[in-house]
């Protein structure tokens, strides 16, 4: 999702970048995972989204929220985003794998509505640029990832 280019998909990019930059200049990334079925007698005990940072720019931290509302990858925008709820899970951005704590997203969204996850900047809107690369799932290697655990 790219606020310059507000109407513009980038849903077959191999690799989506979450920017802070000044001028409404900001990127965010969209991502989406079916959920598995909870076997029986267990419950979701811890969640992990992880995402590879191929390419990096200063500390900054990243958040990942629940997304409200239905998407397609293919088609949507800036301007048709969907709106997010609850409070973002926060990372500390680096080279590799990142990885965010989504289990109580995770828990709403099994319970209420798949829409996925949200990634943006703590801070956007900086006067000095900062980006992360991700790789999406569109890459051939380190594609995105959600991790979970039932116990």
């Amino acid at each position: 999702l790219d606020q310059v280019n507000a109407s513009t998909n980038f849903g077959n990019n191999s690799t989506a970048s979450v920017q802070s930059r000044s001028a409404s200049r900001n990127r965010r990334m969209l991502v989406y995972f079916p959920m598995p079925p909870v076997p029986t007698g267990c419950s979701v005990t811890a969640v992990t989204l992880r995402v590879y940072a191929s390419a990096t720019a200063g500390a900054r931290t990243m958040e990942a929220w629940q997304a409200a509302s239905t998407w397609s990858e293919r088609v949507v925008t800036w301007n048709t985003a969907p709106t997010t709820t609850g409070s973002a899970a926060t990372s500390a951005n680096g080279a590799g794998y990142e990885s965010w704590g989504v289990t109580s997203l995770v828990a709403s969204m099994m319970a209420g509505g798949n829409y996925g996850l949200l990634i943006k900047d703590s801070a956007e809107s900086s006067a000095t640029a900062y980006a992360q690369t991700y790789r999406t799932s569109e890459a051939i290697t380190n594609i995105p990832q959600l991790d979970v655990t039932f116990g």
